[in-house]
């Protein structure tokens, strides 16, 4: 096992799907058991360590609960194999499963020679290779995080909802004027306004210009700027000042109830 590209393959693998502290102090553990292993020369059958869980408490920070859990999501996560000890007096054991493609570790460099290969080769080799080639051989390394990126990915974007934004009465007026209609710009946003710009049945408004267009077909049919089931005390209201401002303005004595 290559250390190196063991540790950046589990760091490429736990950046998409994130593992809790305790599973990854946990594997670090484990990696740093079966490399002991492997330098001491001890009996690693099957790549398999046998391990206590008082060491790996220690190694690793956790409580026994805390070693139970993360060691089940590794598990379940692919990063270890696990038998349990068979008896009072026998050890757990653990293999780390390598995570990696065998074809990502580097290869004995051939002899050097003073004169390079320079040109990319275009027919099969049928002779041993005795010249270095001056391009080094890329590993699998960037592929194997773009395969897990896509597969990780979900199947479709999401659909971002967009924001509603209400218009002033200068927009209204200008697509009003486009359209060639006799809405009142001003009574149409204050109508809206006054209702949180919601419409029937507690639904929010979506589209603004849709609304002028029901108002022009109803303006059409009704011959009135009345958006359609109005309530009959908004359209008087609007009447009743206008109304009021020229009696007002006639001299006449204004009664202010219902204003």
């Amino acid at each position: 096992m290559n250390y190196y590209y063991q540790i950046n393959a589990f760091y490429a693998r736990t950046e998409y799907v994130p593992l809790p502290d305790t599973a990854v102090s946990l594997w670090h553990a484990l990696m740093y058991m079966t490399n002991k292993g492997r330098i001491d020369n001890q009996a690693m059958r099957n790549d398999y360590i046998q391990v206590a869980n008082a060491t790996l408490m220690v190694k690793s920070g956790a409580s026994l609960s805390s070693l139970k859990r993360a060691r089940k999501q590794l598990i379940d996560s692919g990063y270890i194999e696990y038998k349990a000890g068979k008896g009072m007096s026998s050890l757990a054991k653990y293999k780390v499963v390598v995570l990696y493609e065998p074809q990502t570790e580097p290869q004995e460099p051939s002899p050097v020679h003073s004169e390079p290969q320079t040109e990319p080769q275009t027919e099969p080799q049928t002779e041993p290779q005795t010249e270095p080639q001056t391009e080094p051989i890329k590993n699998n390394i960037n592929n194997n995080i773009k395969d897990l990126k896509e597969c990780m990915a979900p199947s479709s974007p999401r659909k971002t909802r967009s924001t509603f934004t209400p218009p002033s009465v200068d927009d209204v007026r200008v697509y009003c004027d486009e359209r060639n209609n006799s809405i009142d710009a001003e009574y149409f946003v204050d109508y809206y306004a006054a209702r949180g710009w919601m419409l029937k049945k507690n639904q929010k408004m979506s589209d603004w210009k849709a609304c002028v267009r029901t108002w022009e077909r109803n303006e059409q049919n009704r011959g009135g700027t009345s958006p359609p089931n109005a309530p009959q005390q908004f359209k008087t209201a609007r009447e009743k000042s206008y109304d009021a401002i020229r009696r007002f303005g006639e001299g006449e004595a204004i009664d202010t109830t219902g204003f």
